[in-house]
């Protein structure tokens, strides 16, 4: 049976048609696309700041001898547990000199962003602060009967001033912006003792036919260690804002003030030496520009 030559133009026109539209939907349609997810920025790179916050310094003072001599014969140990019973002072206790500062402390670092979790980073970072603590009425702590009295004018004070650091870091990117860290590596910190005789101590100093110097100040940069961690976030792509802290351990801080009198007869040298242990604690914000 042959087909009118309408119903065959029809029948070939729909096929045609049907296999465009297969075609066509395998093609992209300006309303099926979806917009591409943005990758997160990478940490990777150098990047400057600052940080303000807090630094509390825990020292603790201890006298560890006290001896006089005349014509280089020693005469009197201030520190001998005779004449601390004698006198009813306390030799070779520790004495707190605790002190809180404020802190402001520019930082450098770099990061390598190992893993899209993991990054790993070096850092360097300067403190500046000043804090101080005084014992008043002894030249030193529980220096025995060099100042058994709490003589007036007689005073120990220990200052902790600019600290620096040089750390590496280990951070876990809890989401591609914010990062949680760990933090340790070697740490420097400034301190100054100054130990002040006045004319009303048991021995007076400072004065004409007296033990001089009066004052005596001993300064020292200490190596130790630091370790914390911190939250990081980045914000904009190239700025980022952190929450740090730190502990850091110094050690013992050792040094020895000698006094001198001037004697017709010879002469008298009062040499002390004392100790300090000195650690502290950092709490700072900070926000800095990834290059």
């Amino acid at each position: 049976m042959r087909i009118p030559k309408f119903i065959a133009s029809i029948i070939t026109g729909g096929a045609i048609l049907g296999i465009a539209s297969v075609h066509a939907a395998d093609l992209p349609s300006p309303y099926n696309l979806k917009a591409p997810v943005a990758p997160a920025d990478s940490w990777t790179g150098f990047y400057l700041g600052a940080g303000a916050g807090f630094r509390s310094a825990n020292v603790d003072a201890q006298t560890k001898s006290g001896v006089a001599s005349f014509g280089g014969v020693v005469v009197n140990d201030f520190m001998s547990s005779a004449n601390c019973a004698v006198f009813g002072t306390p030799c070779g206790i520790a004495q707190s000199l605790n002190n809180t500062a404020f802190r402001f402390s520019p930082y450098v670092g770099y990061n390598w962003q190992v893993d899209p979790r993991w990054l790993v980073g070096v850092e360097g970072d300067a403190g500046f602060g000043g804090g101080s603590s005084t014992i008043n009425g002894a030249p030193l702590p529980g220096v025995g009967q060099f100042s058994p009295t709490n003589a007036a004018g007689d005073s120990f004070m220990v200052k902790t001033g600019w600290d620096a650091s040089a750390r590496a870091r280990i951070g876990y990117l809890v989401t591609p912006a914010v990062l949680v860290y760990v933090t340790g590596g070697a740490a420097w910190q400034h301190v100054e003792a100054i130990s002040t005789c006045g004319p009303n101590n048991h021995i007076p100093c400072g004065g004409p036919q007296t033990l001089n110097p009066g004052s005596i100040s001993d300064s020292a940069t200490k190596l130790g260690y630091a370790v914390g961690g911190g939250l990081e976030t980045m914000i904009w792509g190239h700025w980022l804002l952190r929450a740090d802290y730190r502990y850091s351990d110094f050690g013992t801080i050792t040094a020895t003030d000698v006094r001198t009198q001037q004697n017709p007869g010879g002469l008298v040298d009062v040499v002390t030496s004392y100790k300090l242990h000195v650690s502290t604690q950092t709490a700072l914000a900070g926000i800095a520009y990834k290059f």
